[in-house]
């Protein structure tokens, strides 16, 4: 044996033998780490897709609760109210609510939705809050919107990934209007005419048409006026300014205004009878994009949006109407109201008085009693209501409270501070005056500045507003017409801190000085007119203000709705997208 183990080939052999032996250990060893590493890899992907599926499960069920709110007020237009109930019914479904933190969703609660492979993922509705200040209140513009927080989980092939979202459902219920810095409603178009200068978004139901020249009127003739194209920049709120079309309407631009030969012409508004005098821009175009932004827009982000719009119209007629019926005011002027300088009967109003201006009548009904002749000697009676107009042309008047007007409204010569709401079944002029807010206190004690918000019927015309001055007005206040706006900064020079909304809505400027009956500056002068932030390669040049420009203010929407209204008679006809606001 001594002699076997000593000889070479002996020993050869059994070095194989040990190197079989090693190798045989490391390759098990191999396999084992490798099946080991497949098999986390496997486990991995799998808890991956398990939370894309998680993911995917949130959009899912939020797409589904949207989509059953957008249906229910299509087919059963409801008020504020009426919304806020079946909002919260349709949240605290007990089949939706999840198991306590821990315990397994089963298949019978929430969403059970179905993936490749029989993977599937459960959703679930942890908890349901009210939106709160930092004083813990609820702001009425949060009233019916919800923090839902969600959970779900992914499941593939036994692998379970959870997660939770927080996501805002809801709406504003307030009118859309209120959103935007300018926006037409009911098929209707805006037309702009001139270097109108616009701080926020744009919202149209028809169509949006440029020219780079504003007009001013000769009676009822337009006057033209060369300047520059209008300028469009994004709100403090926003990083882009958008333009939002509905599905119908396009871009264009006027080649030709001599076709525009007086204002009702110009108010005819109908482009496709006139489209030989127009180009038309597709916004999903590219080349088309950029030229809106850099030319019509004067701006380099402008994002353009097409989507279907719902109709959205303040019930004017009713809010003015109703109230008579149901008495529901403070004080009514059964006459014509006139606030001037020696009779301010508003000043001692809070913004919580409701006021009804419009005439009353006695009418005569049923005949109670007649004569030997047959004639009526005797009549039962009833009153009625007719129209009353309010007009205010005072300095330095107050005037706070909500104001219903069964006729015209008019605000000339005057300085008005003020903090209230008017409902108008009727046209509205505002000339030669300057509108500021009126300080109050909130729900919090803080100091807010009020502001004029007007709804009416008939049309509003906005003109002469600090006319031929270089120094502009500032109007705090939100205009909306069921009918057309019409506002001009040609000769006039108007900021309005707040937004305007018309069926069509006609807006003029120039920019840079007024002079002599025309503008100082010419299409020749342009670069003198703009700024040159587009291209570095210009030297900056400073702009010439626009003698119109309109600033979105979202302070709007704490102002409309710190005011009272009735309810039930605000409809709500649009839910907003949802907010993800937490995601882990």
């Amino acid at each position: 044996m001594k002699k076997y183990w000593q000889n070479d080939k002996g020993y050869s052999l059994l070095l194989a033998i040990c190197a079989i032996l090693i190798f045989s250990i490391l390759g098990l060893s191999l396999i084992g780490l490798t099946s080991n590493g497949v098999a986390k890899n496997t486990n991995r992907e799998e808890i991956i897709q398990a939370q894309d599926l998680s993911d995917k499960g949130f959009d899912y069920v939020v797409g589904d609760i949207q989509k059953t709110l957008e249906k229910q007020i299509v087919a059963t237009p409801m008020g504020k109210t009426a919304f806020g109930e079946f909002l919260d019914d349709t949240l605290n479904n007990s089949a939706l609510a999840c198991p306590p933190v821990g315990q397994p969703v089963p298949d019978r609660i929430g969403y059970t939705i179905p993936a490749e492979n029989n993977n599937s993922t459960k959703v679930c509705i942890e908890d349901i809050k009210m939106i709160t200040n930092s004083a813990g209140i609820t702001e009425e513009q949060d009233m019916y919107k919800r923090i839902v927080t969600l959970r779900s989980v992914g499941i593939v092939n036994g692998k379970e990934h959870t997660s939770t979202s927080d996501v805002i459902i809801g709406t504003d219920a307030i009118p859309d209007q209120l959103r935007y810095a300018i926006s037409s409603n009911e098929n209707g178009s805006i037309f702009i005419y001139g270097g109108v200068d616009i701080k926020g978004d744009i919202k149209t139901a028809k169509d949006l048409i440029f020219h780079n020249q504003g007009y001013s009127l000769n009676g009822s003739t337009p006057r033209w006026h060369n300047t520059v194209y209008t300028r469009l920049k994004a709100d403090t709120n926003s990083v882009t300014p958008k333009v939002i079309l509905s599905e119908t309407g396009s871009i264009y631009f006027n080649k030709n205004v001599s076709h525009l030969g007086s204002e009702s012409k110009i108010l005819n508004l109908n482009v496709a009878n006139n489209k030989g005098n127009y180009n038309q821009y597709d916004p999903k175009n590219t080349y088309t994009n950029n030229y809106l932004r850099s030319t019509l827009f004067d701006s380099s982000n402008v994002t353009t949006v097409t989507k279907s719009l719902p109709s959205d119209e303040v019930k004017i007629v009713d809010k003015v109407h109703n109230l008579y019926q149901s008495r529901n005011y403070n004080v009514f002027h059964k006459n014509s109201l006139s606030i001037n300088n020696n009779n301010k009967s508003s000043v001692n109003l809070t913004k919580d008085d409701v006021v009804l201006i419009g005439k009353t009548s006695t009418v005569n009904t049923t005949c109670k009693e007649t004569n030997r002749w047959g004639m009526c000697t005797s009549w039962d009676t009833r009153e009625q209501f007719e129209k009353g107009n309010f007009k205010i042309a005072a300095n330095s008047v107050n005037l706070r409270g909500q104001y219903h007007v069964f006729g015209d409204l008019t605000i000339e010569n005057s300085t008005l501070y003020s903090d209230a709401v008017i409902y108008v079944d009727g046209d509205v002029e505002i000339t030669d005056s300057t509108l500021n807010g009126l300080n109050s206190r909130d729900s919090e004690g803080k100091e807010t500045e009020g502001t004029l918000i007007i709804f009416a019927t008939g049309e509003i015309r906005i003109i002469n507003i600090s006319k031929y001055s270089d120094v502009s007005s500032k109007i705090k206040g939100f205009f909306y017409s069921q009918d057309t706006l019409n506002m001009f900064g040609v000769l006039s020079n108007i900021q309005i801190q707040g937004g305007i909304s018309g069926k069509n809505v006609v807006l003029s400027a120039i920019r840079g000085k007024y002079t002599s009956g025309d503008s100082t500056d010419s299409r020749n002068s342009q670069s003198q007119l703009v700024d040159h932030d587009r291209n570095a390669s210009t030297p900056p040049i400073p702009a010439k203000n626009s003698r119109l420009t309109i600033i979105y203010d979202q302070e709007l929407i704490k102002s409309f709705t710190s005011f009272k209204r009735d309810e039930e008679e605000e409809f709500i006809t649009s839910i907003n997208p949802p907010e993800t606001i937490s995601r882990k």
